[in-house]
């Protein structure tokens, strides 16, 4: 006799976010700042339309420059000539990703500048404004926590691991300094579940649990400041290989998708939800678009 399925049978650890107690409307602007994962799922939202910019010095790993970039952006701090550095005929910013970099310094200067006050514009108008650090493991420059190291010799930098208060700190900062140019705007909270050292598991898996403690504490001490849950759903809900990419580092773009859905199920109305999905089926007809069907370049 065959067993027959069970059709309460779970497959799926399901994790549930918390409901937006304000679901978010198809004008409502997002700001945000933190890792490759955050900018890929953020961008969705700005491709099918909605306003809002998100790191204005580049991706970024760490509380700690999280919390200058937004501390510097609603302060109007611009960047300045003497916090450039000449490498490999670049003039680069130990703030900023290499995109940035120019050989120019004058184009490197007017390029953070002018990020960082389209930035600012968002954050003065946003309703959601989205942080997703990564990792706890910083590396310091004389002293001074670096968000990228350019490929500069290793022996320039410390490497060091931030506690669970110097995690906890920034954050409280970055919080503190968006809701200078915007009181009412909701902070979402989110642990990037990018794996940072893949050479170093248990290193890996310390730093995140410090920033995770750090999230959860600033979630107690702030008023409409929310959590999601991006990294229990791919560790918990989606613990499969399965569901990264080749690199074993990054979620996949069926996880990323996951995930995505439950952000909008939890925090937009559903006509967002109709929105993106038009977007999203729009980019898939443009990707498999015959090539004899395309624009001349």
């Amino acid at each position: 006799m065959k067993c027959q399925p069970n059709n309460m049978t779970r497959l799926q650890t399901i994790v549930a976010p918390t409901v937006s107690p304000q679901p978010l409307v198809p004008d409502s602007v997002i700001a945000g700042i933190g890792s490759c994962f955050a900018q890929d799922i953020l961008m969705r939202f700005y491709t099918a339309g909605f306003q809002g910019f998100t790191n204005p010095t580049g991706i970024v790993y760490n509380a700690v420059s999280m919390a200058q970039a937004v501390r510097r952006a609603a302060c109007k701090i611009p960047y300045l000539k003497d916090e450039f550095f000449q490498h490999n005929g670049l003039w680069c910013s130990w703030q900023h990703h290499g995109f940035f970099s120019d050989p120019s310094l004058d184009a490197a200067i007017e390029r953070a500048n002018s990020t960082q006050e389209r930035f600012r514009r968002a954050l003065c108008d946003c309703e959601l404004f989205v942080m997703t650090p990564s990792t706890s493991v910083v590396y310091e420059h004389h002293g001074q926590v670096v968000s990228n190291c350019h490929k500069v010799a290793n022996h320039e930098f410390v490497r060091k691991t931030l506690s669970v208060e110097e995690n906890y700190r920034a954050i409280t900062d970055a919080i503190r300094a968006a809701r200078t140019v915007s009181r009412d705007c909701a902070i979402l909270l989110s642990l990037s579940p990018v794996i940072h050292y893949p050479g170093d598991l248990v290193l890996n898996v310390r730093s995140k649990a410090q920033l995770l403690a750090a999230i959860h504490q600033c979630l107690e001490e702030n008023e409409n400041t929310y959590y999601f849950p991006a990294y229990e759903i791919m560790s918990l809900q989606l613990r499969d290989y399965r569901f990264y990419n080749e690199d074993m580092l990054h979620p996949s773009e069926l996880a990323r998708n996951i995930v995505i859905e439950s952000f909008i199920d939890s925090w937009f109305t559903e006509e967002v939800h109709d929105i993106l999905a038009e977007s999203a089926r729009q980019r898939r007809a443009a990707a498999h678009r015959p090539l004899h069907n395309r624009p001349a370049k």
